[in-house]
């Protein structure tokens, strides 16, 4: 079996963003925080990962210093998996592979969307300059997102029919 279960106290650095880090981390319990400018005047926290989501991905699979920090903002229990037993993980875990891999989809889109923001901005045409390629997106005010203990949205959220879709919301092995 690759891999093995730890526990990453609360406040811990868990990858350092300009390091590399070979290992690849899923969050069996607890909640870490994903920052940028960790620690100095430019720090923006990213988002909060909890049970069932992955960091460390992208630095195993391409061997770059990470483009982020991860805090771990209650004691986390993880599972770690080495660059050396990367492979044995994804034989033996298909559907953790599938969802790695829509999370990178989805970051990869959004990434996308805030290079459309910041073309439109620097172009000075707000909400899509309107010019050969441009991505007509609504100037929405950007706001942190909130740590667990300050989230309000209700327990039943995903059944939400409103809600908009995301990949996550299909199983593709049923």
């Amino acid at each position: 079996m690759a891999g093995a279960m730890m526990i990453i106290p609360a406040g811990t650095v868990c990858v350092q963003e300009g390091e590399v880090c070979l290992d690849m981390y899923k969050i069996v319990n607890g909640f870490a925080e994903v920052y940028t400018g960790y620690q100095t005047e430019n720090e923006v926290i990213l988002e909060i990962i909890s049970s069932g989501m992955y960091f460390g991905e992208l630095g195993l699979l391409t061997g770059q210093p990470s483009i982020y920090t991860v805090v771990a903002y209650s004691d986390v229990t993880v599972y770690r998996v080495p660059a050396s037993e990367i492979l044995l993980y994804v034989t033996e875990n298909p559907r953790d592979t599938i969802a790695i891999m829509k999370h990178m989809a989805n970051q990869v889109m959004t990434m996308r969307n805030h290079i459309a923001l910041l073309m439109s901005e620097i172009h000075g045409g707000g909400e899509g300059s309107g010019g050969p390629g441009s991505m007509a997106i609504p100037n929405v005010p950007w706001e942190q997102p909130k740590k667990p203990s300050e989230t309000t949205e209700p327990k039943n959220a995903l059944n939400d029919p409103f809600r908009k879709k995301t990949m996550d919301d299909f199983d593709l092995f049923d």
